[in-house]
């Protein structure tokens, strides 16, 4: 692993953005969407650079690059169209033990700026090492097509009630069990379909009951229909169900590598039997089926008609 993924606090981050033209001006743009302290050393600046400054109310230094315009940053952003005076800011940014970035050179860097995708506070970020940025591009758009642009809702909301939860269930494990069902289940909808005091007094009346017992679930089923039976085509939602499964049942036929998306210590059950999903579920387990008969799912459905949560995906 040839860089180390890291995040910083922009809160105590104060950066340089050395150049005023179109690339620098993509750098200022994705900076200011953080509270970092941002200065622009230049000259000249075109007219996106000073639409953001009067924007984000940005410091511009109208002078050209020296090397003493880098006292007390913390990072300095290289994008000016001079080879020269790029090289000479990443030599300078050294021997401050700066991070530096030049932009195209990631030769003269010692951070690169990955892919973001943004779901504020949730950041995701990605990286091809450089090596491989269309194959990068295309990872990032797959990635953002099957990820709910409200999961930041989600976050602020966990964030919101992660002490409050922390005070009520001490047992991690305990605790870890009720976060998967909050987030795979309906008070999770309801927070990303702007519900809030529904989501609100469900929490409330769901964290209540949980420490109270919290092995009183009836049990969950999620049907996953493996129509094309390829398993890179599972949606999120069919994930996340595989990700909190204690039981996954396949269908005989259907392609092993299903298996690779689940829990890695939940249970592949050696027979796709109905009976014994059914007692699974029954049981109080979280069960996961992955069919493609029509038979078989609608009896699971009338059978387990009274389970605490269930879906299609």
């Amino acid at each position: 692993m040839q860089y180390f993924p890291v995040f910083l606090d922009a809160e105590k981050l104060s950066v340089i953005v050395v150049g005023g033209g179109s690339v620098a001006a993509r750098k200022i743009e994705l900076v200011s969407k953080t509270p970092a302290k941002i200065t622009i050393i230049s000259p000249e600046i075109n007219n996106t650079v000073a639409t953001l400054i009067e924007r984000h109310g940005i410091n511009w230094q109208q002078s050209i690059y020296e090397a003493a315009l880098l006292k007390d940053a913390h990072m300095v952003i290289a994008a000016t169209s001079d080879e020269a005076v790029n090289a000479k800011i990443s030599e300078d940014a050294g021997a401050l033990n700066m991070l530096v970035n030049v932009v195209d050179s990631p030769e003269l860097c010692t951070y690169i700026t990955p892919a973001i995708i943004d779901r504020d506070p949730m950041l995701i970020a990605l990286s091809s090492s450089g090596s491989a940025p269309i194959l990068l591009q295309m990872l990032k758009t797959q990635i953002e097509q099957v990820l709910p642009a409200q999961y930041g809702k989600l976050a602020d909301f966990c964030g919101l009630h992660r002490k409050e939860v922390q005070a009520t269930i001490d047992d991690f494990a305990t605790r870890k069990a009720f976060w998967q069902e909050v987030l795979t289940g309906t008070i999770a909808q309801m927070v990303m379909d702007d519900e809030a005091d529904k989501a609100e007094q469900a929490f409330v009346e769901r964290l209540t009951t949980f420490k109270q017992n919290p092995n009183d679930d009836k049990g969950t089923l999620s049907l996953v229909i493996a129509n094309d039976n390829n398993p890179d085509l599972l949606t999120l939602a069919a994930y996340q169900a595989m990700q909190i499964a204690d039981i996954v049942f396949l269908e005989s036929g259907l392609n092993q590598r299903f298996y690779e998306f689940a829990r890695r210590d939940s249970e592949k059950a050696p027979v796709f039997a109905l009976k014994e999903m059914t007692e699974a579920v029954q049981a109080g387990q979280r069960v996961v089926v992955i069919a493609t008969r029509s038979d078989t799912i609608d009896e699971l459905k009338r059978q387990c008609s009274n389970v605490y949560a269930s879906g299609s995906f």
